[in-house]
């Protein structure tokens, strides 16, 4: 009997831990054909067929890859020949060197350098300055929370003041962005370099990829997506931009870091993965909730009576980590759990199939298409290699499949985020598929792991002992010297906004002018100003991008002037407007005739008197407002005032500001210089 008992438990355990298996095997071989389906996608022009790219954007990216690709090849196979056979043994031996230094010694060169690269691009190519709304308007908020405030006053005048993503409401002047990376900018900001928050980030994650990368239990991986995360362009560009990105896949390697000891019972590694998906929360959402529904899935697949206190640990970390971003829900929409960006654009912004606040509604094949472009941007942006990146990761899986290991945390993160994303209307492409960038980390981990498995392959090709291996490898180092000598620092370069007008820095040029309490205007381009005086007539942000694309610019011109003098706005205007918008022709480009490319004129070329005023107006110079907001204090009392060029309209601003003189901050694209003009 004392003998058998054992024996009865250990066969009633072992049916759950088979059971257990079995689902861990069947998840690795559906990631395993989701990530090549994944990779078929990237390679084929989905994109043309639903509408969402053209053929010439894929044409051009296959024929680079075409003669790169062969050169590589050529250079690959002349080395082999060269050395014998030789070479790929000695590239093998050089990582084996590698191996040989201590982590800590390895981890801080590589973070040194990944912080050096990227402060070097936001210095020399970006003047330090962000790069894009949704950063211009994150560094705005870090100014509000470092004046000590969760929102702004609301501006005293919406046409000179108001900025896409900023909303105002009763409570006040706010960004609709989660408040963690305007917090750690305000950080910056309070030591004078907030410009540095984004590069000393990018610092961190050589680590972040190479702890991922050890879960495999094969220090290669880790070493090897450590380093490759130094010559990605994605990575450097966004690490030098000042957007929430970067902190975002921080947040997401830590949670998926911790996945396997949470599958083993641990507290500790639970609460941590709680307090990532809650870091996660305040910075990217979307990103966090794929993290959250990962972490949810391995606590219910390993759940037992004794991993409640794993369970516990989780909701306590994330509840800890959420903390503040729900205190500033709270503050700004009235909810704990209602973002802001929810309280400006509505349920358009929400997953799903439906009408959207800006863009085309999204359908299912307009998904897929978006999907498929998002996917060959990832195998063109990360790393400039002739190779598609997803399909040698495809190919190492597919190679594993049902028994993925340490790699089956990194998988499952990019099926859960592009699985995401496919039920999101919007993208966008700055230095990379940017919505995707906190897979990157992920990536690099299952990216190295191709290589070493690839690179190892010991089937022989019948000259001078030269295995499959030797020849990967060979290839493999030659695309990634040929990519990161010289495509790289090309991609990189043309990231550059050095000559242009968001390269400068009003606050120093105004300082040297001795301009002292006063108010400056800077002149924007006539499209966001007439969606600024739609804004001013209190038309909805979620409305005023539709109603900007129904109309020619002239047609919304004398419609909005009409209101203006006849007092209508609101509700009112909002009628009359989509009652319009119906019928109305958006009419056509007409880059030879107005400087912003996005502008469209009437189709017959008859243009009004204030057409014609508004186009003159354009090609004496403009910039973009926005991106200077930050300059100004929360509460638009500074030394200096920033303010959008309203013409006429300015007579608001001396009004508002008796007291101080009005300047134009006029910037000439010709020249590239900017001065300071007296208004009477």
């Amino acid at each position: 009997m004392g003998r058998g008992s054992p024996g009865v438990a250990g066969r009633a355990g072992a049916r759950p831990a088979a059971a257990y298996g079995a689902l861990v095997r069947g998840a690795d071989a559906a990631l395993s054909v989701l990530l090549v389906l994944w990779a078929v996608l990237s390679l084929l022009p989905v994109g043309v067929a639903a509408g969402v790219a053209d053929l010439a954007y894929y044409a051009e990216t296959w024929r680079f890859w075409a003669v790169t690709l062969v050169l590589a090849v050529l250079v690959a196979a002349l080395l082999l020949v060269a050395t014998r056979g030789a070479v790929g043994r000695w590239f093998r031996r050089a990582l084996g060197a590698a191996l040989a230094v201590p982590a800590p010694a390895f981890l801080a060169v590589t973070g040194g350098l990944a912080a050096a690269e990227a402060a070097a691009v936001s210095w020399w190519c970006f003047a330090r300055n962000p790069q894009a709304i949704d950063g211009w308007v994150q560094f705005f908020q870090a100014r509000i929370f470092l004046a000590g405030r969760l929102v702004a006053p609301p501006p005293p005048s919406v046409a000179h003041f108001g900025t896409l993503h900023m909303l105002i409401t009763d409570r006040g002047w706010f960004s609709h962005f989660p408040p963690l990376h305007p917090a750690l900018l305000a950080v910056g900001m309070a030591a004078g370099a907030a410009w540095l928050v984004t590069p000393l980030a990018t610092g961190l994650l050589p680590a972040a990829v190479f702890a991922l990368g050890r879960r495999t239990g094969d220090e290669r991986v880790a070493r090897l997506a450590a380093v490759l995360s130094l010559v990605s362009p994605f990575v450097i560009g966004m690490g030098a931009s000042a957007m929430n990105h970067v902190p975002a896949a921080l947040a997401i390697a830590l949670g998926l870091w911790t996945l396997p000891a949470v599958a083993a019972g641990g507290a500790g590694p639970a609460f941590a993965l709680g307090v990532a998906a809650g870091i996660g929360l305040g910075i990217r959402p979307l990103d966090a909730t794929a993290l959250a529904a990962l972490g949810g899935a391995t606590l219910l697949a390993t759940l037992s009576p004794r991993s409640w206190t794993a369970v516990g640990a989780t909701l306590l970390g994330g509840l800890v980590a959420a903390a503040p971003t729900f205190l500033f829900n709270a503050a700004t929409t009235g909810h704990p759990l209602r973002f802001a960006y929810s309280e400006l654009w509505g349920p358009g912004l929400d997953l799903g199939f439906h009408a959207t606040p800006w863009g085309d509604a999204l359908t299912p094949a307009r998904a897929l298409g978006l999907t498929a472009v998002d996917a060959h941007q990832m195998n063109v942006y990360l790393l400039e290699w002739p190779l598609p990146v997803t399909a040698l990761v495809a190919v190492a899986l597919w190679r594993r499949r049902g028994r993925l290991g340490g790699l089956r945390a990194p998988a499952a993160y990019v099926v859960a985020l592009v699985a995401g994303l496919f039920l999101y209307f919007h993208r966008d492409t700055l230095y990379g598929p940017r919505l995707l960038f906190s897979i990157v980390p992920a990536l690099f981990v299952l990216l190295a792991a191709a290589m070493v498995d690839l690179g190892t392959v010991p089937a022989r090709l019948g000259w001078r002992g030269v295995t499959v291996g030797d020849a990967v490898t060979t290839a493999l180092v030659v695309v990634a010297l040929l990519s990161a000598g010289l495509l790289v620092p090309k991609r990189i370069a043309s990231f550059s906004t050095a000559g242009t007008s968001v390269a400068l820095h009003p606050d120093r040029d105004a300082a040297a002018a001795g301009i002292r309490h006063a108010v400056v205007v800077m002149r924007e381009g006539w499209g966001p100003r007439l969606i600024a005086r739609m804004w001013a007539l209190g038309v909805p942000m979620r409305e005023s991008s539709r109603l900007y694309r129904a109309f020619d610019a002239c047609a919304l011109e004398r419609r909005l002037g009409e209101a203006e003098r006849a007092g209508v706005r609101g509700p009112a205007l909002l009628a009359r407007l989509a009652a319009d918008a119906a019928s109305a022709d958006p009419g056509v480009v007409a880059p030879d005739v107005v400087p912003d490319r996005m502008i469209r004129l009437p189709r017959d070329h008859r243009l009004a008197p204030a057409c014609v005023e508004e186009i003159e107006r354009d090609r004496e110079g403009t910039m973009q407002f926005p991106a200077f907001l930050h300059l100004n204090a929360p509460a638009l009392d500074g030394e200096v005032v920033w303010a959008r060029d309203m013409g006429a309209a300015n007579a608001a601003l001396r009004r508002l500001y008796p007291d101080r003189p009005l300047y134009r901050y006029r910037w000439s694209p010709t020249t590239g210089r900017a001065t300071f003009e007296p208004l009477s």
